[in-house]
């Protein structure tokens, strides 16, 4: 649907696109990725639950991210840690927030008030596990998923009640 490396295609023309088909028939869209294989479609419901609970009152748009915590360095300087205090472990650092393409719930009216970005300025934001995060964009990610599926090929399950780091299982049926 949109490659990129085409002339004249674009991932903003693709979502303008989208918009302009989707409201005429709905409110609210779920853009999910497939090369994000390891996103639940109880992790979409969530989602949409989430966006129906806090936006537009609250929030503008739902997304998913990801947790960082690692030493950043911004050009020639440290980003989120100092060379002149004492070493930190990683799990002290602040945790940044990178958003990630499994998922992003909105108002399908709302891309070009969003100038073509699938999600507002003030998104409600859902954290997804390490599993959960696996965006495939080149071959060593595939390889990754790929091994991931051929240990347990039943795929992964989201255990809601567990915790963030630890709630993906293997699946293991109904």
């Amino acid at each position: 649907m949109c490659d990129e490396t085409l002339p004249g295609y674009s991932f903003q023309k693709t979502l303008y696109w989208v918009s302009d088909t989707m409201r005429q028939y709905c409110d609210l869209m779920l853009w999910g990725n497939c090369t994000c294989p390891f996103v639940s479609s109880q992790r979409f419901s969530e989602a949409i639950k989430a966006y129906e609970e806090h936006c537009p009152d609250e929030y503008d748009s739902v997304i998913s991210y990801h947790k960082l915590k690692q030493y950043i360095w911004d050009g020639n300087k440290p980003y989120n840690f100092t060379t002149d205090k004492p070493h930190i472990l990683t799990q002290y650092l602040p945790k940044l927030r990178i958003v990630t393409n499994g998922f992003f719930v909105l108002d399908p009216r709302s891309i070009y008030m969003f100038k073509g970005w699938p999600h507002g300025k003030n998104p409600y934001m859902i954290e997804l596990s390490e599993i959960e995060n696996i965006d495939i964009d080149y071959m060593e990610h595939f390889i990754i998923a790929d091994a991931l599926l051929k240990q347990n090929p039943h795929g992964y399950m989201y255990k809601p009640d567990a915790e963030v780091e630890d709630h993906l299982h293997p699946y293991e049926g109904d």
